[in-house]
This record gives C-alpha cells, structure tokens and sequence, in this order.
C-alpha cells in the first residue's frame, strides 16, 4: 500500500505514457489546460488507454466561461458524460457553481449520469464562500468520492490551513485531492503538514521521459 497516491495532470498521450513511467499512480485527463482544463477528446482517450494501464479520469468542462452552466450545457455534460462511460475510464472530474455555491442541483444530476463511476468534486469548490458547508452536502451523494482543492489559493503551500480543515471536514466518506502547484519538491512538505492521502498535480512525478 502506498504513502500517498499520486495524480498526475496530463493533456496528451506522451504526458501520459511518462507520467505512467515516472511513478504516477492514476492520470487525470483534460484539453486546454491553459483555461484550467476542459473536456478532452475522445479520441485522445482511446489512445491513452491503449497505452497505459493505470486508472484514468475526465475532466468534463464544456466550457471555460466560468463554472456555471445553463440547460444547454447540462444536455452536453450529459452526452460528454454518456460517451466516456464507454470506455475504461475510472472517474470523472467536474464542479458546477451557482451563487458562490456548488450547483447542488447539477452536481446531483452529474453524479447519477456518471454512475457507477465515481466523482471528483474539482477546484470550482474553492470558488465557494463557504467551502466547509458545501463538503457537508457533498457527503449525501454515495458516488461523489472525492475533493479536489487547493484551499482557496492559487498554490497549495499557501492553502495548508484551509486544506487541513478541508480534510477534517471529509472525514471518512470523502477523501482530499491536494492540488496546486504541487510538485516532487514541496510534495514531502505538503504530506506532513496536510496528510492527505492524493496529491494531485502537473509536476507531481518527473515529467521528463526515463531513457
């Protein structure tokens, strides 16, 4: 069993084939991640999974306008949702916001078109004002399984306080991804301070590919 897992934020296939080489234990997959992510493709997808065997999620964002969504873009999460449900993917990421809350409305629908897959609550979370209430309401839905937070910062470093009380507030029912900037040299720093069981990140593993 390992320390910690380590989540490796990819856009391509050779990010992918290298952080699987470099000791990355899941990927998470995005496009554009210069706009903080959004849904990749599916042929993108085919080629990964053809070429790793460590689990992979989505990030599904048909977006970058921000992390609210309207009817019309409801009806494309869930045919974005429908597709990737049919291939081996492990989970799908995403958040919804409405009123400086997580769209608990949206988010319940997103759970049940993603089922049985599990759920990744992503970083839309520290846009909320009140970040610990919304973990509460988020325990109520049995496939959301994770968080991914980097405490309301930009830079997990500088969210150590609020993610150790991000991780308190999940308790046993959900587990805390540690995003932000995380990397193989303040990875050790963050663990000890946080002791969270994912670290999640662009630099997480070694990014170089291994000769």
């Amino acid at each position: 069993m390992y320390e910690y897992f380590l989540e490796s934020c990819i856009e391509s296939l050779d990010e992918a084939v290298i952080s699987q080489q470099n000791g990355a234990h899941q990927l998470e997959l995005c496009s554009r991640l210069d706009l903080d992510g959004l849904t990749p493709s599916i042929d993108l997808l085919r080629q990964i999974l053809k070429h790793v065997d460590i689990p992979v999620k989505v990030m599904i964002r048909p977006h970058h306008n921000g992390f609210e969504y309207s009817e019309n873009d409801s009806i494309l999460i869930r045919h974005q949702i429908n597709t990737f449900k049919t291939h081996n993917i492990n989970g799908i990421v995403f958040g919804a916001l409405k009123d400086k809350r997580l769209d608990l409305e949206l988010i319940s629908e997103v759970a049940k078109w993603a089922s049985p897959l599990d759920v990744t609550i992503h970083k839309a979370i520290d846009l909320c004002e009140y970040p610990l209430e919304e973990i509460t309401k988020l325990k109520n839905f049995p496939n959301i399984k994770y968080i991914l937070s980097s405490g309301q910062k930009a830079e997990a470093i500088k969210g150590i306080d609020m993610l150790t009380k991000m991780k308190k507030a999940c308790g046993h029912k959900l587990q805390l991804i540690v995003a932000g900037k995380v990397t193989q040299e303040n990875l050790q720093y963050l663990h000890k301070k946080i002791g969270a069981e994912y670290y999640h990140g662009r630099k997480v593993v070694e990014n170089k590919k291994v000769d």
